[in-house]
């Protein structure tokens, strides 16, 4: 039996093979997303209204959208200082990007 021939192989309004198609994602929404939210703690708060941590496609926007809350639900600041010494302390910052990345969401 080929794969073609499995059930719901396919997506059934187009006929095209699930595994063509593309996930939904705006990786540079989501880096503006993050890069306001380490700028500014009262987007923090207007964030965590509308986006859980499962919205992000990207494993290390997930890891440091969790910083920010954690920081921010401790009242600490969340900014890329504090986040990357976070993510330092959890041993997570290579998973994140590195405290570049970081930098990098705030000019996105």
């Amino acid at each position: 039996m080929s794969l073609a021939e499995l059930p719901n192989y396919e997506d059934r309004r187009s006929g095209v093979p699930e595994f063509d198609r593309t996930p939904p994602q705006d990786l540079i929404a989501e880096q503006s997303v993050l890069g306001g939210m380490l700028l500014s703690k009262d987007a923090i708060g207007e964030v965590v209204e509308i986006i859980r941590q499962r919205d992000f496609y990207r494993p290390a926007h997930e890891l440091i959208f969790d910083v920010i809350i954690d920081l921010y639900g401790r009242g600490e600041p969340a900014d890329a200082v504090t986040v990357s010494a976070e993510l330092t302390k959890r041993g997570e910052i290579a998973k994140a990007g590195g405290a570049p990345y970081l930098h990098t969401l705030i000019s996105a």
